[in-house]
């Protein structure tokens, strides 16, 4: 402080993130109070039906998911888990443009997956009345999952010295939100008596598909 005092100069710090993620973290920010605006229960509908088995709840007059707060929380999704999936893999992929392009098209492709895979399965199984009542439980996935990521870039961004562990933490959470959403598909199918050979169909549509596509490309540009 002395010297500081006695030189007059200014040190420069450097600041734990670069300037994109700071705006992919802004813009995650804005578009979570927009979905907001959009409608004041919007954010109230996305996490009470985080634990509910009832698809029909996200159409209840009380607390009905507006659909642009929809839109706008799916958008969200696409750039909050881009972020994550940049700040897990920093270590591994040095190339700044190949590393935001290989974020922004992980996150891209799981999105489209999720979002037409299941009309996909109810076009080819004739089922698409009865299997198409658990897309609610995928665009819950998606609202939550994006909330969560920009929920955890925050503190990420902040402290990049602790990578690995919110790396860890990021990977618990978004597996934990999967594998209630998988639970909660899996019982409304049965408790609708969907033929156990269209649920396989939906299986490897929307669940082990996106997971060989994940491991595949990151296995691919980041591990080897």
């Amino acid at each position: 402080m002395i010297s500081l005092i006695q030189t007059g100069e200014l040190i420069l710090r450097k600041i734990p993130f670069e300037l994109p993620e700071l705006i992919g973290l802004f813009v995650s920010i804005g578009l979570i109070g927009l979905a907001k605006i959009s409608h004041p229960k919007t954010l109230e509908t996305a996490f009470g039906t985080l634990f509910s088995l009832k698809s029909e709840i996200s159409f209840n007059d009380t607390v009905k998911m507006h659909p642009f707060g929809s839109f706008v929380l799916i958008i969200n999704f696409l750039v909050s888990v881009s972020l994550l999936l940049f700040l897990s893999t920093q270590s591994f992929i040095k190339n700044g443009t190949e590393h935001y392009l290989f974020s922004l098209g992980i996150s891209a492709l799981l999105l489209f997956i999720y979002l037409t895979g299941i009309y996909i399965v109810g076009f080819i199984s004739g089922e698409m009345n009865r299997i198409i009542t658990n897309q609610i439980f995928t665009l819950n996935f998606i609202h939550i999952s994006g909330i969560a990521g920009c929920l955890l870039a925050i503190p990420w961004l902040i402290n990049p010295h602790l990578n690995f562990l919110f790396t860890v933490t990021t990977g618990i959470i978004l597996v934990g939100l999967y594998l209630l959403r998988l639970f909660k598909i899996l019982s409304v199918a049965l408790r609708e008596h969907i033929p156990l050979y269209y649920l396989f169909l939906y299986l490897c549509t929307l669940e082990i598909l996106p997971a060989f596509v994940s491991v595949s490309v990151f296995w691919k540009n980041v591990v080897i």
